[in-house]
């Protein structure tokens, strides 16, 4: 973790030298950008996903979208492999009670996020 604030602090630095000095905004862009280029892409899904799993292309596509559009738009998204299939679907569960969202984009979130597994 100390790694981690020193990189932060000494990144921080650099962005002053190169940033006007009233226009923090641009340097927490600047940073931000860095972030997301960084960060793991959820997969897409294909029809060799769709083969495998016995699940259409079109519903894989879609509860990929749903998952991107619901969840995404409070938190970070993370990787369809970084938790069990009962790790994700006790997550669905608590997610409903935060935010709405159907049976149907449940199961399409599920089966986009398992699909792999």
């Amino acid at each position: 973790m100390n790694l981690f604030i020193k990189i932060f602090e000494n990144f921080f630095r650099l962005l002053r030298r190169f940033t006007p000095r009233n226009d923090k905004s641009l340097s927490i862009v600047i940073l931000l950008i860095i972030i997301a280029s960084c960060s793991p892409a959820l997969y897409l899904p294909t029809e060799k996903h769709a083969e495998q799993s016995g699940i259409p292309l079109a519903s894989l596509q879609q509860g990929r979208q749903i998952y991107v559009d619901h969840c995404g738009s409070c938190h970070m998204l993370f990787l369809p492999n970084q938790f069990t299939a009962t790790k994700w679907k006790n997550e669905m569960e608590a997610m409903r009670l935060k935010i709405t969202f159907s049976e149907l984009e449940k199961k399409l979130m599920l089966d986009y996020l398992l699909v792999e597994k």
